[in-house]
C-alpha cells in the first residue's frame, strides 16, 4: 500500500530521478547503510539466538529526503536484501524489510507539503514516528515471528525504550548533517534534467530569520529599550498636545 501510493505520488517525476548522477548517489548511500548496518553494527544474544542492531536506516531516511518517497523504499528494500545476502549470521525477514522501506518512505513525507516551511521539525516528527513504529512495533513483532517466541518480541520493545533517547539523540543530528551536505551538492548541479524532490517547492532555508528585534538593532544600532523610550515620549507629547 505504501509502496503503491508513493510510486503515484513520484511517477511523474520518476525519468528524471533516476538519471546516472542520481542513480550512482542513491547506490552510495544503500552502500553505506549495508556497511553500517552489517558491518559496524553490533550484536548481542538473547534465547539462543543473536539479534543485531542496524545502524544505517538514517541513511535511508536520508535518500527518501533527497529523491522522494518512492524512491526511498525501493532503497530501504535493496539495502535490507544485500544485507542480508552479504550477512551470513542473518536471516531475511519481510518484517525488516518493511521497516527499512518505511524510513525510505517517511523521509520522503518530509518534503511533500507545498511549503519548505519548518522543514527541520518536519523531519525530527517524521523520523521519530517512524523510529518508534519501527523499535515497538514492527521489530519486536518481527523478532517474536522469528524465533517464534512472544517473550522475545517483549524484552526487545523493552530494550529499545531503555535505549530510544540515546539512539534519537545520535541519529537525529547525523541524519540532519548526511542531508545538509548531500544538499549543498546537490543544489549546485541541479537541473531539469536531474530532478531532485527536496528542491521541488524551491531551495531550502537553512538560516533561521532575523528577529525584529535584531532587525532593528542592524539598522540603528539602538537598543530595545531605546525604542521602548522614545514611543513613550512620542505617545505623552501627543497626549499633551490633545489636551492643550
Amino acid at each position: 500500500m505504501f509502496l503503491i501510493g508513493s510510486y503515484l505520488i513520484e511517477r511523474k517525476t520518476l525519468k528524471k530521478t533516476f538519471k546516472t548522477r542520481n542513480i550512482a548517489l542513491m547506490a552510495l548511500l544503500i552502500a553505506l547503510s549495508v556497511v553500517l548496518t552489517n558491518a559496524l553494527g553490533y550484536s548481542f544474544f538473547i534465547f539462543g539466538g543473536t539479534i543485531r542492531l542496524a545502524l544505517g536506516n538514517f541513511l535511508i531516511f536520508v535518500i527518501g529526503m533527497i529523491f522522494g518517497p518512492f524512491t526511498g523504499m525501493i532503497s530501504g528494500l535493496l539495502s535490507d536484501t544485500v544485507g542480508t545476502l552479504i550477512n551470513s549470521g542473518g536471516a531475511y525477514h519481510f518484517g525488516f524489510a518493511l521497516a527499512k522501506a518505511l524510513f525510505g518512505f517517511f523521509g520522503g513525507m518530509v518534503f511533500i507539503f507545498k511549503t519548505n516551511k519548518l522543514w527541520t521539525l518536519k523531519t525530527i516528527g517524521m523520523f521519530i514516528f517512524v523510529f518508534i513504529l519501527y523499535s515497538f512495533v514492527i521489530s519486536p513483532i518481527s523478532v517474536a515471528g522469528l524465533y517464534n517466541n512472544k517473550s522475545i518480541g517483549a524484552l526487545i520493545g523493552i530494550g529499545k525504550l531503555i535505549r530510544l533517547p540515546i539512539e534519537l539523540l545520535i541519529y537525529i543530528p547525523l541524519t540532519f548533517i548526511s542531508f545538509d551536505i548531500l544538499y549543498l551538492l546537490l543544489s549546485k548541479s541541479s537541473n531539469k534534467n536531474n530532478y531532485v524532490w527536496c528542491l521541488k517547492n524551491g531551495k531550502i532555508n537553512f538560516k533561521p530569520k532575523k528577529t525584529l528585534k535584531e532587525k532593528y538593532k542592524i539598522k540603528s544600532g539602538c537598543d530595545e529599550p531605546v525604542l521602548f523610550i522614545e514611543i513613550v515620549e512620542e505617545e505623552s507629547t501627543t497626549n499633551k498636545t490633545n489636551e492643550v
